[in-house]
């Protein structure tokens, strides 16, 4: 039980990597500069209000949007694994006793 729990936790953790991952990519999709940094609005940027409108960026962003969603259906997942793998622990250790 202690590997499922241990192999459950590691899951868990790569399952937020991809997370995090994918959610740092869609919000630079579209940005030339991919560097953490604030965000800059046109204003702040010095471009004008009326610049032209920003690439179609929906195929750019099915990847990012489908890796958050399998990252969140791993992480339920592997919450499950944790729960049971709990459950088990407590009844075997209450056959012990």
């Amino acid at each position: 039980m202690i590997s499922a729990i241990s192999t459950a936790a590691t899951g868990l953790h790569a399952a937020v990597d991809q997370f995090n991952a994918a959610a740092r990519t869609i919000v630079n999709a579209g940005t030339p500069n991919t560097e953490a940094g604030p965000a800059s609005t046109p204003a702040a940027s010095g471009r004008p209000l009326d610049s032209p409108a920003l690439p179609d960026l929906s195929s750019d962003l099915i990847t990012p949007l489908s890796d958050l969603k399998q990252a969140e259906i791993s992480y339920k997942a592997l919450i499950k694994v944790l729960t049971v793998a709990d459950r088990l622990q407590e009844k075997t250790l209450d056959l012990v006793s």
